[in-house]
């Protein structure tokens, strides 16, 4: 086996566990005050493991276990250095801002497009850090495979940083509620008020948009 197909393996095996991922996703602790969605490190989850997932494809394919572990940790460690920084402070609950009741209950908000939110762990994903780390990882697991692996892992993270880029300028935040207290509300001098460090729940997954993933046509 050479590294261009190690790195197509790669490639595929992250596009599906990352797919996967994305449609378990769900958000704990958000905070709602008024119309403004508040997500913090931490908020942003999904039960799926990605590296557990290309650890069983890569191997599934026939590449050892050693090279697919280490693709798997570093590919699947990334993306979850992404995920656990991300945050986001963005207006998505409009019906929340002048509420005519003491409290509100789950009330549906707008979608948010994801680029609104960032990441500490953004640069993970980025060509020139994945590139180094993948080589890195990979360093005294060449024998017996051929070809230029720092050239297939600089392509392979070429790949993972432009489909981010893509996914994240198209993908929304969607399917969540808010609910919470209106502790300034008292009529008839105050008939209505926002909601104060109210909560969050999602229903189904999070994300509506594209698939993440560039296609690329397979080599022969």
């Amino acid at each position: 086996m050479n590294w261009t197909k190690i790195a197509e393996l790669a490639r595929e095996a992250f596009r599906e566990g990352v797919n996967a991922w994305i449609g378990k996703a769900g958000i704990a602790g958000g905070v709602v005050n008024g119309p403004v969605l508040e997500l913090r490190p931490g908020a942003l989850n999904s039960p799926i493991q990605v590296n557990n997932l290309v650890f069983a494809a890569m191997t599934r394919n026939g590449v050892s276990p050693l090279i697919s572990k280490a693709l798997a940790n570093t590919l699947g460690g990334a993306w979850h250095e992404w995920a656990a920084g991300f945050h986001l402070r963005a207006t998505a609950f409009p019906a929340l801002a002048a509420v005519p009741a003491p409290a509100a209950g789950p009330t549906p908000g707008v979608p948010v497009p994801l680029r609104q939110g960032a990441s500490s762990g953004e640069s993970s994903l980025s060509r020139t850090m994945l590139s180094s780390r993948l080589a890195a990882a990979l360093q005294g697991q060449t024998q017996g495979v051929t070809g230029n692996m720092p050239q297939s892992m600089d392509d392979l993270a070429q790949w993972v940083d432009g489909s981010y880029q893509d996914w994240k300028s198209l993908a929304m935040l969607s399917g969540l509620a808010g609910q919470g207290n209106v502790p300034t509300f008292a009529p008839p001098y105050v008939p209505v008020g926002p909601v104060i460090q109210g909560n969050v729940m999602a229903g189904g997954t999070v994300f509506a948009g594209p698939r993440f993933g560039r296609i690329v046509p397979p080599t022969r």
